[in-house]
């Protein structure tokens, strides 16, 4: 059986929270349609981050990058 392929292929971003001590989590990862979307999906993630009860750090940033590694946002809160 041979693999169908889209002509429009979706687009992979990856999604990374630093702190200023220089640490991160580990990157989510998703397919979404354009650059637009990831920078919503970011926000939907720092709202989410910002939620918890155990949320203090002031000065993260949330990295986001496209499926060629270039950095398209960078998000502080």
């Amino acid at each position: 059986m041979a693999l169908i392929r889209s002509r429009w292929p979706v687009p992979w971003y990856y999604f990374t929270t630093s702190w200023p001590d220089g640490t991160s989590e580990d990157a989510r990862t998703t397919s979404l349609s354009d650059e637009d979307q990831a920078r919503h999906y970011a926000h939907l993630i720092i709202r989410e981050l910002k939620a918890r009860p155990d949320y203090q750090h002031a000065g993260q940033k949330m990295v986001v990058r496209d499926d060629n590694g270039d950095t398209i946002h960078i998000i502080s809160f």
